[in-house]
């Protein structure tokens, strides 16, 4: 068949003989003198390339076992290089260098706040604010809400209001005496401290101070301000707030004028037992020498506060007590 018949009559591609090619070279070499030693210099160096790569080679075996084997250390680089150090901290020269003067803080200034508003009224009223000015004269500002106004005729102060209201969410009068009672539980335990401590009274004249109502004067009458003193500091705690007596008002005349309406009858001796949060800071009412505005806004009122008022604090404390803040009634 065609299997046997010669490669070049089916088309395929004739290879060379093994003894062509030594017949070939040969015939090179004999006839090129000159290019036998290159020719045969390259024959062996592939003929050992052979013998030693070919099939890794017996050679290549034998001197892989005869070398030294050698321990390979690998350290692993890290995935993120740390990062570059911070630069040298400055260092200042040492040449002595003439001091620059220093330069001067600027001067902020301050504009008045636009009248009107609740921010500003609180501003002209200037109470509960320690060293204001004496605000009995100058016209009432009403309180920024009604619920707040009726804590203060509740003798509580500004802030004690504000904290009450928010505490029980008040949105209208019918809150104030959950207002008051969440105010008088709040703080019984510091309350009762208060009253078992060593105190003692002190007291001004022509002073009128705030605070809560623990007994009413015209209720409650003393010959004398030492005895109106005596009788607060030996006032004894009742529940539910068990405040301590810490502010006293006394009378000493027939008639001591007040903003309000002065009660029928004489009101000689009423001695007022009342309670506030700081007593070493009170809160006043009214003090000293009523001013040309206060009397021209109060056509009844006396040169002067008419009243005695006086604190009890932790004995030794007497001389620390503070009367420059006004109440939240100063402005009334």
């Amino acid at each position: 068949g065609k299997c046997s018949e010669p490669a070049a009559a089916v088309g395929l591609p004739v290879m060379p003989d093994v003894g062509d090619l030594e017949f070939a070279v040969e015939s090179l070499v004999n006839k090129s003198p000159r290019l036998r030693r290159p020719i045969t210099t390259f024959f062996c160096f592939i003929f050992g390339a052979v013998v030693l790569v070919a099939g890794r080679g017996p050679l290549l075996h034998l001197w892989a076992a005869q070398a030294p084997r050698r321990a390979v250390i690998t350290i692993p680089l890290p995935l993120v290089l740390p990062p570059s150090p911070p630069p040298p901290p400055f260092v200042a020269s040492r040449t002595a260098t003439t001091p620059q003067p220093a330069k001067p803080a600027p001067v902020r200034e301050v504009t008045a706040a636009p009248a009107g508003g609740a921010a500003a009224a609180a501003s002209r009223r200037s109470v509960d604010a320690p060293g204001a000015a004496d605000p009995g004269g100058a016209p009432r500002v009403q309180e920024r809400s009604p619920l707040i106004q009726g804590m203060i005729e509740a003798g509580f102060s500004r802030a004690q209001a504000e904290a009450a209201l928010a505490a029980v969410n008040a949105t209208q009068k019918s809150h104030i005496p959950k207002a008051i009672e969440w105010t008088l539980k709040r703080d019984a335990e510091k309350n009762q401290q208060e009253a078992a401590a060593e105190r003692e009274p002190v007291w001004y004249d022509k002073m009128d101070l705030d605070g809560y109502a623990l007994i009413w004067g015209s209720e409650h009458k003393k010959a004398s301000i030492q005895e109106c003193a005596e009788a607060c500091r030996a006032w004894k705690p009742r529940p539910p707030a068990f405040y301590a007596c810490n502010v006293f008002v006394f009378c000493p005349l027939d008639k001591c004028y007040a903003p309000a309406a002065l009660p029928p009858g004489s009101m000689k001796g009423q001695c007022w037992l009342k309670h506030q949060p700081d007593p070493m800071h009170p809160q006043v009412n009214m003090k000293g020498d009523y001013s040309s505005a206060y009397v021209k806004r109060h056509p009844g009122a006396p040169p002067a506060v008419q009243w005695q008022a006086g604190v009890v604090v932790r004995k030794g404390s007497t001389e620390h007590v503070d009367t420059t803040t006004w109440s939240s009634r100063a402005n009334w």
